[in-house]
């Protein structure tokens, strides 16, 4: 005969205190055991789950954590701030900003239990590292514009504003192009304009100098046009 009542060998589903049990035999006698103490058990953090920022600079990281525990009702900080007072079995920190978060959880018989620390990261930011721009030919659309990118989360993704979906343009006419790219997660960034020009044609004047066969003749060459610097090479036709 225990002192809750019960008249079985075992006891289970026991809240805290004290218990104690009379054991009699077929021929009365009987043992008085000494008081069994039970003790309310500290809650338990159990399985965190950790969600990422998704963007730079965005402060949208989540954690969730699930509470293991015998009392029905729990105060939660993280990071020591404003405790979060609860009945459910996961409560979840949201808006949180990239950095190391740790998770402090008592029970309404003031037992705590105490995470390990737990990083939100933030991904790198989009960014365009390299632009090679090579300009029109006279009359002919073959610029082009070839960029390096680094950055953001997942598969990157190109708008630019000609309505073209690739990371690199070619058969460009002048004009000026931008571009947006966005990551797996949606983040975007915003290029500045890239200027592809035409080049003009090259065009020569040239002014003979001096008198005929008195070796004091020069040629004065004015050019116009192209896309200096320019190089020159001059050959002797005839003598």
């Amino acid at each position: 005969a225990w002192s809750n009542g019960a008249t079985s060998q075992d006891i289970v589903n026991l809240c805290e205190g004290s218990y104690s049990v009379i054991v009699s035999d077929v021929n009365g006698c009987t043992f008085q055991s000494p008081e069994y103490v039970i003790e309310a058990s500290a809650p338990q953090i159990g399985s965190v789950d950790v969600t990422d920022v998704s963007c730079f600079l965005e402060c949208d990281g989540k954690i969730c954590v699930n509470i293991v525990g015998v009392n029905p009702s729990y105060t939660v900080k993280l990071n020591g701030g404003n405790p979060t007072v609860s009945t459910a079995t996961t409560v979840c920190f949201g808006g949180l900003c990239p950095g190391d978060y740790q998770i402090e959880v008592t029970d309404a018989q003031g037992l705590v239990d105490t995470s390990i620390t737990y990083t939100i990261v933030g991904p790198t930011p989009i960014s365009i590292t390299n632009v090679l721009i090579t300009n029109q030919s006279p009359n002919i659309c073959n610029g082009t514009i070839n960029i390096s990118d680094s950055g953001g989360t997942g598969t990157l993704t190109y708008a630019w504003s000609n309505g073209a979906t690739s990371q690199d343009l070619e058969n460009l006419c002048m004009g000026m192009y931008s571009v947006t790219i966005t990551d797996g997660n949606g983040c975007t960034f915003q290029s500045p304009e890239y200027s592809v020009t035409e080049l003009t044609e090259i065009d020569a004047d040239i002014t003979s100098v001096g008198c005929f066969a008195d070796y004091t003749e020069a040629i004065d060459l004015t050019v116009s046009g192209g896309f200096p610097p320019f190089s020159y090479l001059w050959i002797q036709l005839s003598t």
